[in-house]
């Protein structure tokens, strides 16, 4: 009944997706919006990771084999932007090399120059290596680096998470390593550096490798990022509860533990009753991280975003008191992947499946930048696209004229094949929020004392409330409560006497959109 009801809303946005309303299917990309990788009868093909070029190219990576067959291909394979093969890279667009070991992880990280380095790990004899392939513009693995191509590691078992080029063309990878004498699944972070040329540098840590020692298990790392002042930052969760297990790991370069952060450069934090973990690492805002994390809820993990500061603690500006909110109830949130755009919109992805009629849907939702609801985006900030055979998503990319990739693993008549979907990112609707700054708002003095200027902008016509909660959350004052506003620049004067001194946080609702601010009141 759900979906039925799901379906009839969205006919009555027809005309609208007709015209290309963002969130839905581009329908000059590939088949009516999806594009699935052509392979020969009999192989196989899981996609793990998508990248947009310097060209404005699509490259992927996925692993392929024979049915039946052990031997797996690693696989790269270029698109023009249209999604068509490029038959210039490699063989008529692909470019594998056969390893005679299972790859699990594979991600992309490309060079100016149009040369892309795969990384992440390999099963050898029931153990996790950590892998580095680098292959050239045309396709060809790169045999300058490495051995004939490939950096694998042999003397710990581990993967990596995060590469980064230096300047000088070094390659700095963030990773973990299965911890000794520890139980299954605890892991160390490691810092990892090799000259452009694919060797160990010699010349950092210990034979090119820090082992980074902390006072307690890390349990299972899940994500690391690069961050300012030469910092790496390691999420992972503790091996056991209820000690909070959302936890993130500060080091410097070299490796050694900045204890400017928290517990000895160990942050702790818990955001359910039961079990949380920060999934991936998206970026950072200022002194912030937007984390895509996991939590347990009734015996499932659900998909949010949360924004911390590098204290730890929830930004309370952000989405609803630090976590964005469930666009659609009819659905679980279950989007795990995540990416931004260079509006700062969010864009998560996941899949569904239709338990009455056995169907996959590919689900998409966008977030402003605040973390409130994107509500011109799809139908109230979340799209769906019926994709019948769908096992997995597995990454998005951002073209440069601002459409959405999405890549995963498709399984129809017994054979795996990935495929690539193009979504629209602005259409009619949302087109007036382009180049509109959402969140423009600005409070004159700051701090305040007991009278306040707030200087907004509506992007359409429509009744408003302005709020003001504490840290809490609470509402402590109603300003403005369902008066009509025209759309443009308005100004309030806000009272704040009475009001103890403190922070406070100004709510701008209208429109089904919320602006947040920061005031501080002497």
């Amino acid at each position: 009944m759900k979906r039925i009801t799901f379906i009839l809303a969205l006919l009555v946005f027809a005309s609208a997706l007709a015209r290309g309303q963002a969130g839905y299917l581009d329908k000059t990309f590939g088949d009516g919006g999806v594009m699935r990788v052509p392979l020969p009868a009999g192989k196989n093909f899981y996609a793990l990771d998508v990248k947009i070029l310097p060209d404005g190219k699509i490259i992927q990576s996925g692993v392929y084999y024979d049915a039946g067959s052990f031997t797996q291909n690693l696989c790269v394979v270029k698109h023009n932007k249209n999604g068509t093969l490029d038959s210039s890279f490699g063989n008529d667009g692909f470019s594998s090399l056969i390893l005679d070991m299972s790859v699990s992880v594979g991600k992309l990280l490309a060079y100016p120059d149009g040369r892309v380095l795969l990384y992440g790990d390999v099963h050898i004899k029931a153990e996790r290596r950590p892998l580095i392939i680098r292959f050239l513009a045309n396709g060809k693995v790169d045999s300058s680096f490495g051995d004939k191509g490939i950096y694998s590691e042999t003397k710990f078992i581990g993967y990596f998470h995060r590469l980064k080029i230096e300047d000088d063309g070094h390659i700095i990878a963030l990773g973990g390593r299965s911890k000794p004498n520890s139980p299954s699944g605890v892991y160390s972070p490691i810092i990892t550096r090799l000259t452009s040329a694919g060797k160990k540098d010699f010349s950092f840590g210990t034979s090119g490798i820090v082992f980074i020692g902390a006072e307690r298990d890390t349990g299972t790392l899940h994500d690391a990022i690069f961050y300012k002042d030469s910092l790496c930052i390691f999420s992972f969760s503790t091996p056991s509860f209820p000690e909070a297990n959302l936890q993130m790991l500060f080091t410097k370069i070299n490796g050694v533990i900045d204890s400017a952060y928290g517990d000895n450069g160990i942050i702790s934090s818990q955001l359910s009753d039961d079990e949380d973990y920060i999934e991936s690492f998206l970026g950072d805002y200022n002194n912030y991280f937007l984390c895509l994390v996991g939590i347990k809820r009734n015996g499932n993990y659900e998909h949010t975003i949360v924004k911390l500061s590098d204290e730890g603690e929830l930004d309370n500006s952000f989405g609803h008191w630090g976590i964005t909110q469930d666009i659609d109830p009819r659905y679980d949130q279950h989007f795990n992947v995540i990416t931004m755009d260079s509006n700062k919109n969010i864009l998560q992805a996941g899949r569904v499946i239709d338990l009455i009629t056995a169907s996959n849907w590919l689900l998409t939702a966008r977030y402003l930048h605040n973390g409130r609801v994107d509500s011109s985006y799809g139908y109230n900030g979340m799209s769906d696209a019926l994709l019948l055979h769908m096992k997995s998503i597995e990454a998005i990319a951002i073209q440069s004229d601002g459409k959405y990739i999405v890549l995963g693993t498709d399984f129809k008549d017994n054979q795996s094949t990935a495929v690539i979907c193009r979504l629209v990112s602005y259409g009619a609707t949302a087109v007036a929020r382009l180049n509109e700054n959402i969140n423009a708002i600005s409070l004159h003095p700051t701090p305040s004392l007991d009278n306040c200027t707030v200087t907004y902008t509506l992007p359409a016509s429509s009744d408003c409330s302005l709020t003001l909660r504490d840290e809490s959350g609470r509402e402590v004052r109603t300003l403005v409560t369902s008066e009509f506003r025209a759309s443009g620049k308005h100004q309030e004067e806000l009272d704040l006497r009475g009001l103890a001194s403190g922070v406070y946080f100004l709510e701008i609702e209208s429109g089904g959109t919320i602006q947040t601010a920061k005031l501080i009141k002497q």
